[in-house]
């Protein structure tokens, strides 16, 4: 199990209404919570729990039939979809990039600030499947399924491009990351082809060959000061 510090309030909150809607046979169905079932929530004991059903209560996301049965109510239901759609219980970390051989070595970099982050997240990209079919629809429900994005823009690609706006428009984080540019402000390893403008009012974390190290640190503090 993770350790408790990894979880805020909210996410603790969330973890009790993806409990009850999994194990709930349909919406009204009523489960037994008791106090006992406090790790569900990541809490530290039966008070905390209570504290957060009691929350839960107030904010009319859970009815209650007696003291150890509860049950979603309709806005409760809406809410799990809200954070069901925001990768709210995701541990996956999609990492939109070139596969250029050249760039391997990012990627290693970009897995290592996620672990330093000290989430648990699973941080991987989509390596190529047999058919481009295939990596439409491996590619669109892995970014379904993630919580969060890291996009690298160093080639320009414009796959990534896609990758990022998609994320973006499901509301999910996403942390842009690049080469070091040039004097002139180019990117390097595109022949002094530029960001597109569409990124460019977004923090966008650089990278510089030989310094990968720094990257993951820098990473790792970026996905910790954004709460992801």
């Amino acid at each position: 199990m993770p350790e408790l510090k990894e979880y805020d309030v909210e996410r603790k909150i969330g973890k009790i209404l993806f409990y009850i809607g999994d194990r709930s046979d349909f919406p009204g169905h009523y489960l037994q919570i008791v106090g006992e079932h406090y790790p569900i929530a990541y809490a530290k004991n039966h008070n905390e729990f209570i504290f957060y059903l009691d929350h839960l209560y107030a904010r009319g996301l859970i009815e209650k039939k007696s003291n150890d049965r509860v049950r979603l109510t309709a806005k409760g239901w809406e809410e799990l979809h809200k954070l069901k759609l925001r990768g709210a219980d995701s541990k996956d970390c999609f990492i939109a990039m070139s596969f250029q051989k050249k760039y391997d070595a990012l990627y290693l970099a970009l897995q290592e600030g996620v672990a330093l982050a000290g989430k648990d997240y699973n941080a991987a990209r989509l390596d190529d499947p047999q058919s481009p079919e295939l990596i439409d629809n491996a590619l669109i429900a892995r970014m379904k399924n993630s919580r969060f994005t890291i996009a690298d823009f160093s080639a320009n690609n414009a796959g990534v491009y896609f990758e990022a706006g998609y994320m973006r428009g499901l509301g999910r984080h996403v942390i842009s990351t690049c080469k070091k540019l040039d004097e002139h402000g180019k990117l390097v390893d595109r022949q002094g082809e530029e960001l597109h403008f569409d990124v460019e009012h977004y923090p966008i974390l650089f990278w510089e060959e030989g310094k990968l190290d720094e990257l993951s640190s820098n990473l790792a503090n970026w996905i910790v000061a954004w709460g992801i």
